[in-house]
Protein backbone atom coordinates (compact mmCIF):
# COMPACT_ATOMS: atom_id res chain seq x y z
CA UNK A 1 0.00 0.00 0.00
CA UNK A 2 1.36 3.45 -1.26
CA UNK A 3 1.33 6.21 1.38
CA UNK A 4 1.53 8.59 -1.69
CA UNK A 5 -2.07 8.44 -3.09
CA UNK A 6 -4.99 8.92 -0.70
CA UNK A 7 -7.76 7.66 -2.85
CA UNK A 8 -6.05 4.23 -2.90
CA UNK A 9 -5.11 4.11 0.97
CA UNK A 10 -9.14 5.61 1.62
CA UNK A 11 -10.68 2.19 -0.63
CA UNK A 12 -8.37 0.41 1.13
CA UNK A 13 -9.26 1.17 4.44
CA UNK A 14 -13.02 1.40 3.88
CA UNK A 15 -11.79 -3.06 2.29
CA UNK A 16 -10.50 -3.73 5.53
CA UNK A 17 -13.38 -2.37 7.33
CA UNK A 18 -16.19 -4.01 5.31
CA UNK A 19 -14.26 -7.25 5.69
CA UNK A 20 -14.55 -6.58 9.95
CA UNK A 21 -18.58 -5.73 9.53
CA UNK A 22 -19.23 -8.71 7.29
CA UNK A 23 -17.62 -11.21 10.27
CA UNK A 24 -19.35 -9.01 13.16
CA UNK A 25 -22.47 -8.74 11.16
CA UNK A 26 -22.75 -12.44 10.81
CA UNK A 27 -21.87 -12.72 14.28
CA UNK A 28 -24.95 -10.55 15.51
CA UNK A 29 -27.15 -11.91 12.84
CA UNK A 30 -26.31 -15.48 13.20
CA UNK A 31 -27.50 -15.48 16.68
CA UNK A 32 -31.40 -15.46 16.44
CA UNK A 33 -33.85 -15.81 19.05
CA UNK A 34 -36.62 -18.55 18.09
CA UNK A 35 -40.13 -18.53 20.49
CA UNK A 36 -41.25 -21.87 21.35
CA UNK A 37 -44.57 -22.92 22.73
CA UNK A 38 -42.47 -23.36 26.60
CA UNK A 39 -40.61 -19.65 25.70
CA UNK A 40 -37.83 -18.38 23.69
CA UNK A 41 -34.31 -19.57 23.34
CA UNK A 42 -31.45 -18.58 21.38
CA UNK A 43 -29.74 -20.57 18.47
CA UNK A 44 -26.84 -19.54 16.53
CA UNK A 45 -27.31 -19.69 12.47
CA UNK A 46 -24.30 -21.36 10.49
CA UNK A 47 -25.80 -20.24 6.97
CA UNK A 48 -27.13 -16.43 7.94
CA UNK A 49 -23.23 -16.24 9.41
CA UNK A 50 -21.43 -17.80 6.65
CA UNK A 51 -23.08 -15.77 4.41
CA UNK A 52 -23.19 -12.69 5.70
CA UNK A 53 -19.02 -13.43 6.24
CA UNK A 54 -18.23 -14.32 2.71
CA UNK A 55 -19.85 -11.67 1.12
CA UNK A 56 -18.27 -9.08 3.81
CA UNK A 57 -15.05 -10.62 2.74
CA UNK A 58 -15.79 -10.55 -1.39
CA UNK A 59 -17.01 -6.94 -0.94
CA UNK A 60 -13.92 -6.22 0.92
CA UNK A 61 -12.01 -7.80 -0.94
CA UNK A 62 -12.88 -5.84 -4.41
CA UNK A 63 -12.45 -2.40 -2.86
CA UNK A 64 -8.70 -3.80 -1.54
CA UNK A 65 -8.26 -4.79 -5.39
CA UNK A 66 -9.61 -1.14 -6.69
CA UNK A 67 -7.28 0.41 -4.29
CA UNK A 68 -4.32 -1.79 -5.46
CA UNK A 69 -5.58 -1.10 -8.99
CA UNK A 70 -5.18 2.49 -8.18
CA UNK A 71 -1.54 1.97 -6.48
CA UNK A 72 -0.42 0.46 -9.54
CA UNK A 73 -1.73 2.88 -12.14
CA UNK A 74 0.04 6.20 -9.86
CA UNK A 75 3.48 4.00 -9.62
CA UNK A 76 2.97 3.85 -13.91
CA UNK A 77 2.38 7.47 -13.97
CA UNK A 78 4.99 8.43 -11.42
CA UNK A 79 7.40 6.16 -13.69
CA UNK A 80 6.81 7.68 -16.74
CA UNK A 81 7.00 11.13 -15.12
CA UNK A 82 10.65 10.25 -14.46
CA UNK A 83 11.25 8.96 -17.36
CA UNK A 84 10.02 12.23 -19.51
CA UNK A 85 12.39 14.12 -17.20
CA UNK A 86 15.13 12.19 -17.48
CA UNK A 87 14.89 12.63 -21.25
CA UNK A 88 14.55 16.02 -21.42
CA UNK A 89 17.43 16.63 -19.55
CA UNK A 90 19.77 14.16 -22.07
Amino acid sequence: MSKNNKVANGLYLIGVFVMIAGFLGGLILGDTEIEGLYGSYSEFTWSIFIGSTISGILSGAIFIGLSEIIDLLQETVSNSKVENQNDNVS
